[in-house]
């Protein structure tokens, strides 16, 4: 059931939850359950869910496997046609600039709890990404998704080998960074 002052995201979001969950060694039914979610709920990319649903589940099997890269490693299984119609839209942008703001105008129907903030610095442009949330459990994984995710949108556009300038992260910065500088291609 959809409550009116529930921020709701669609279940795309949690695109190859099951395969990243088994693994890093979890059983995935019963971390749904946890969160009020269900398999059958992912299997259809437009059905919406309980943005903070989503959030919880990813700190908590984050937290239960031991796996602090659970956030990226869900990007990093995401693929450009995880994003339905909007992705053909994405590719076919003259300029990566046009592609960003056509992901700022059709975002309600790819996220509507991130925001994103583009500003030119210089010869670079500067994108922020935000999780309007207020989740008690955290957003550093959704946060590290959500980034990964980006670089995925950037990949497809640009070519497999951009890489960004640097990026930065509002939370403190993990022991093992390896696996980030791997995926992202940049300073931390």
């Amino acid at each position: 059931m959809n409550h009116p002052n529930v921020l709701q995201v669609r279940a795309a979001v949690l695109s190859h939850y099951g395969e990243v969950a088994k693994g890093v060694g979890l059983n995935p039914q019963p971390l749904l359950r946890k969160v009020g979610l269900t398999q059958k709920m992912l299997q259809s990319p437009t059905q919406l869910i309980p943005f903070q649903s989503a959030v919880a589940l990813l700190e908590i099997s984050a937290q239960e496997s031991g796996c602090s890269t659970f956030g990226l490693q869900m990007a990093q299984a995401r693929l450009l046609s995880d994003f339905g119609p909007i992705s053909l839209l994405l590719t076919h942008q003259p300029s990566t600039r046009m592609a960003l703001h056509t992901i700022a105008h059709y975002r309600h129907l790819l996220n509507e709890a991130l925001g994103m903030h583009i500003e030119d610095v210089g010869k670079h442009t500067l994108i922020r990404e935000e999780l309007m949330t207020d989740s008690p459990s955290g957003t550093q994984q959704a946060t590290e998704m959500a980034v990964g995710v980006l670089m995925l949108i950037f990949r497809a556009i640009l070519g497999e080998h951009w890489r960004p300038v640097s990026a930065h992260f509002t939370h403190s910065a993990k022991a093992e960074l390896n696996a980030y500088r791997r995926y992202l291609g940049c300073p931390l």
